[in-house]
């Protein structure tokens, strides 16, 4: 193990602006916003609803490109780049044709950096009627009564605090990213195989929690499971090499983690849960007893973050 300190890094003092507060109070006032169909064009932050269609050079159809009754808010940039501005100033049963080329980075690797034809056809158009700022609306988005004034200090308190765990990971991220860098050593076949199952096995559990099958994401994606497994590869073998790496500060640094302070951590994920989960059940809650080993490496592994990452 090398001088790994060298890599330290250092936190620097985050702060949030007035326009990024009011972003995410308008967030806020969106997201309960009533609509009211329009006979006006669309214009930025509407919301239309559309029938589209994608097709090839030759105007042949092309798969999972096609979505009919599809509810899209304008300059919102959820789609792919450019695709919902085609809609601005469209006015409800107009139609269109327009071509677009799919971003480079774009997920589904045969569709990247290609042009394609797509239809349009607006069914309606919506404009969002957002509440007025005022305590009522406050009282109704926290659950709580408040001033303005304190629930702007309370998003303020809550950016800051993204910003700063954003922040964390991204020199924790730097530090491994260094100390990988500085040790390289050979990984066996089987555990890079292991890796890869491990890593499979969290994209499965991810999609069927979202209640979409693993074949029909590969479908979509015009991939096999064999492919994800070369794409992964590289990042497989990072992720053992830091795992070792970690492991090896542990034990140079000679960090332990009591069993008082397990427990007492596992005690207040309990106290969380039974306010968050009204259905909350003890026996649900036996899983994290059951970790407590994977709970004391994650803790040596915070430990050694605090360690080489100075606030």
């Amino acid at each position: 193990l090398w001088d790994y300190k060298k890599h330290s890094q250092k936190m620097w003092e985050v702060e949030v602006s007035d326009d990024e507060i009011n972003t995410q109070v308008d967030m806020f006032r969106s997201q309960i916003a009533e609509k009211k169909e329009s006979n006006s064009w669309a214009k930025k932050l509407d919301i239309v609803n559309l029938d589209f269609e994608g097709f090839d050079s030759d105007w042949k159809s092309v798969q999972w490109t096609k979505s009919e009754k599809f509810d899209m808010e304008i300059w919102t940039w959820k789609m792919i780049p450019w695709f919902e501005e085609e809609a601005t100033w469209m006015k409800a049963w107009e139609e269109k044709e327009f071509d677009i080329t799919f971003p480079k980075d774009y997920h589904a690797t045969q569709m990247a950096w290609k042009k394609y034809k797509f239809k349009f056809k607006i069914n309606s158009v919506s404009e969002k009627i957002l509440p007025e700022l005022n305590e009522k609306f406050v009282e109704k988005i926290s659950w709580t009564k408040k001033s303005i004034e304190d629930f702007k200090n309370e998003i303020k308190t809550h950016l800051i605090t993204k910003k700063q765990k954003d922040q964390a990971k991204e020199l924790e991220e730097k530090f491994l990213e260094a100390l990988v860098a500085d040790h390289e050593f050979e990984i066996s076949e089987w555990e890079i195989s292991q890796e890869l199952d491990r890593m499979i096995d969290w994209m499965k559990m991810q999609w069927l929690q979202m209640w979409k099958p693993w074949e029909k994401y590969l479908e979509e994606m015009w991939k096999t499971e064999d492919d994800f497994r070369k794409d992964f590869k590289k990042m497989a073998i990072s992720n053992i090499r830091k795992r070792y790496l970690i492991q090896e500060i542990i034990q140079a640094e000679n960090i332990k983690i009591e069993d008082s302070a397990i427990e007492k951590e596992i005690k207040r994920y309990e106290e969380e849960a039974k306010q968050m989960w009204k259905d909350f059940k003890e026996e649900d809650f036996k899983k994290w007893w059951k970790q407590f080993e994977t709970l004391r490496n994650h803790f040596a592994i915070e430990e050694v973050f605090n360690r080489v990452i100075s606030k």
